[in-house]
């Protein structure tokens, strides 16, 4: 009752801002499933006494869920209009590849696919208020 499958191609196929330049899924990989999920939370209509507070995270289980209060409270307080995080870096993180769950070191700033991830949340973050 409460969850919603979206599927991306539906988007594409019903010509949808922004997928309407899409021919398939092919085009867009993750990022367009990412968009579309925000898109499709944000938009879902709430009770006007309740916040309306979207999140997603990677599907392989590597974020703590549960340490969605901590980027929530803030909103919930009325300090901020969103929140993002990352966990590369920090104390107890880990990456999973093909060989499993793998400690994630502290001092990863140096590397460029980190660098690029650091860059993507931040630009998140410039978009992601426009979207809501």
């Amino acid at each position: 009752k409460n969850v919603k499958a979206i599927f991306l191609q539906d988007a594409i196929e019903q010509k949808l801002p922004p997928f309407d330049m899409l021919e398939s899924t092919e085009d867009s990989k993750k990022g367009g499933a990412v968009l579309y999920g925000l898109i499709e939370g944000a938009s879902t209509l709430v009770p006007s006494n309740l916040k309306h507070i979207v999140a997603y995270c990677d599907a392989d289980l590597s974020a703590d869920l549960g340490m969605l209060g901590l980027l929530a409270h803030p909103i919930l307080m009325g300090v901020s209009c969103m929140a993002a995080g990352q966990r590369y870096g920090c104390p107890g993180s880990f990456l999973v590849d093909d060989q499993g769950p793998l400690p994630d070191p502290e001092s990863v700033w140096n590397l460029h696919d980190r660098v690029r991830m650091a860059f993507r949340h931040f630009a998140r973050g410039l978009i992601l208020p426009d979207i809501a």
